[in-house]
């Protein structure tokens, strides 16, 4: 039942984490979960050198970018060069495209 004034109850299937979870995709999670790894394994790897906080700070940077680059959005005004689609999957794209030095052509070669 609603309260007095302006408020109104929430509806019990709605909780703090429903906001937090649409900033992030499976995806980010996903990365996010593997820079964790990373860290750890770094953190780990140079404390044998007693640089522990070096290989944490490197983990944590490269979490930080990857988990920021499956985020961001191209802008939207530069439609031809993949406006609204993620930084990661323009960087891949890029890659993939001097790596095998073709333009891909939706439908180019079915007619055969």
């Amino acid at each position: 039942m609603a309260a007095e004034g302006m408020s109104h109850e929430i509806p019990s299937e709605f909780t703090d984490e429903d906001r937090w979870l649409n900033l992030f995709s499976t995806k980010s999670f996903a990365v996010l979960g593997a820079g964790g790894v990373l860290t750890i394994g770094l953190f780990k790897f140079f404390g044998l050198f007693s640089l522990q906080m070096a290989g944490g700070a490197a983990g944590l940077l490269f979490s930080a970018v990857a988990t920021g680059l499956t985020m961001i959005p191209k802008m939207g005004d530069d439609y031809l060069a993949g406006a609204g689609q993620k930084l990661d999957r323009l960087l891949m794209l890029r890659i993939v495209r001097r790596r095998n030095r073709c333009i891909y052509v939706k439908g180019y070669g079915k007619e055969t």
